[in-house]
């Protein structure tokens, strides 16, 4: 107590000429900061000198601290890089030629497939996004810094950019996923069953792993702040995916003002994530796979129908009893029976069949980590002979289905198949229709449909169950969609 107070009034001297420092400092930073003074920020504090010059006493740990001035504000992050300072090959415009569109976000960018002749990095294929609007050098700049620390076979891998100065601003990928995800879906739809299987596990598989790495880019990243606008999604031939993450949009420029920004100390960062922050993934997860596959049925079918609502989906009361012996019988019998048990045999070569692909999520809360795994699981379990798609021995299980929109229809012998995916991949299934949904075209007469069948009617000409009791069964052990 004594050397305490012996010490105060000598502490409270250095104390004050300390606070007066800082207080220095931070008056110099906003008048660099402030409007009229043509100051640039720069976030990489590497090459500046010290905020905090002359100060003594001072310890931080960690942290991003913001510097505020006029009508904005910047964060200072030392993990985001300033692109001018990146060793990223910059590719003038006249060694790129761009061949043909994959698709666009109108008024913020667009992705082409194009053609690099450099004489240091030699010819071939590449994928350019080019930025436009009010926006688009921001945009370009924040592309770059998260496509930098996305090194991940699940995210398109960065080769080059335009040089700071070019007057529109893009980015150059590597080109080994050339097709547009949804294009090559509907392609396995027009081809067949086995296609599109195989297309749609490795879809998720691929979209999956990306927003699981996404999500572990840093301990205040969320991805609640983003949405499916801000993803698209690439594949090769055989239909293995990647991403390209591009954060755009209103919810992104105040993703700061949601995000705890908060302090901490390095023993307690571990603790520092809410925990919403760890679940957020599964809705952006399931509304990127709903999109693409509602756009994957819109190219084929011209329609805007949503197969994604677990509460229209109704399961076959059988499959729901049926034990796990049961379940795992030879996958072509189990096709020729539920097709002879809902048309017979004399009926199927004449039928007009309509195919989909869906998503539905069956309540389950998985974590992206574990929708992954499960996926990974089932592709390394094909053999290599086998993991051709129009070869692939990945066979679903047929169910019959019925949905509550189903409508009243006088065509006979209609049919559809939707190839049906859930988080979990051994619960993946074909489930099979005789009735046309609400303002479906019928295949067969062309008429669109605008009758319900009421749900009483539904359920004794199918023998379906609710989504409830399948829930129950979930609950209680029961198998449901499992894949050979």
């Amino acid at each position: 107590m004594g050397f305490t107070f012996f010490k105060k009034r000598n502490y409270r001297k250095n104390a004050h000429s300390t606070r007066e420092k800082m207080v220095g400092s931070f008056s110099r930073v906003c008048r660099e900061l402030s409007p009229g003074t043509g100051a640039r920020v720069e976030p990489n504090t590497a090459t500046r000198s010290s905020l905090f010059g002359g100060s003594r006493n001072v310890t931080i740990y960690g942290g991003n601290f913001k510097a505020a001035g006029g009508q904005g504000e910047e964060e200072f992050a030392p993990s985001r890089a300033d692109p001018n300072l990146s060793n990223i090959p910059k590719i003038p415009r006249h060694l790129v030629r761009s061949q043909h569109s994959l698709g666009r976000r109108q008024g913020k960018w667009r992705f082409s497939i194009g053609e690099l002749k450099d004489e240091k990095m030699g010819e071939g294929k590449v994928i350019i996004q080019t930025f436009e609007g009010r926006q688009a050098r921001k945009l370009w700049q924040s592309t770059i810094d998260y496509a930098r620390r996305l090194l991940d076979p699940n995210f398109l891998n960065i080769v080059g950019t335009s040089s700071e100065d070019d007057r529109v601003p893009y980015i150059l990928f590597d080109a080994a996923h050339q097709n547009s995800t949804c294009h090559l879906i509907a392609c396995g739809l027009r081809q067949g069953e086995r296609e599109i299987t195989m297309f749609g596990t490795r879809i998720v598989y691929g979209i999956a792993s990306g927003l699981y790495t996404l999500s572990q880019t840093g301990p205040r990243f969320s991805l609640a702040n983003f949405g499916s606008e801000n993803f698209d999604l690439f594949s090769d031939d055989v239909g293995n995916t990647v991403l390209a993450f591009t954060p755009h949009g209103e919810q992104c420029e105040q993703r700061c003002k949601v995000i705890d920004l908060t302090i901490h100390p390095p023993w307690v960062e571990g603790d520092a994530v809410p925990f919403e922050v760890k679940k957020d993934g599964i809705g952006v997860f399931n509304s990127l796979i709903t999109k693409v596959f509602n756009d994957a049925n819109h190219i084929i079918y011209r329609e805007k129908l949503d197969r994604n609502d677990d509460d229209d989906l109704q399961f076959d009361s059988s499959y729901l009893n049926a034990s796990t012996k049961q379940q795992r019988t030879d996958p072509s019998a189990e096709r020729t029976s539920a097709r002879d048990a809902i048309f017979g045999p004399d009926q199927i070569k004449d039928i007009a069949c309509r195919r989909e692909v869906s998503w539905t999520s069956l309540g389950l809360n998985m974590p992206l980590f574990n929708i992954s795994e499960t996926y990974e699981d089932v592709l390394r379990s094909i053999s290599h002979l086998d993991r051709v798609p129009e070869r692939s021995s990945l066979d679903l299980p047929r169910r019959t289905g019925q949905r509550k929109s189903a409508a009243a229809h006088t065509c006979q012998g209609y049919r559809r198949e939707e190839i049906t995916f859930t988080p979990d991949a051994v619960r993946n299934a074909i489930l099979i229709f005789k009735q046309p949904s609400l303002n479906e075209v019928c295949q067969l007469c062309g008429e669109v449909i605008s009758a319900l069948v009421t749900s009483e009617d539904a359920v004794v000409s199918g023998g379906l169950a609710d989504r409830k009791e399948f829930l129950r069964s979930l609950s209680s052990g029961a198998p449901s969609f499992n894949a050979e």
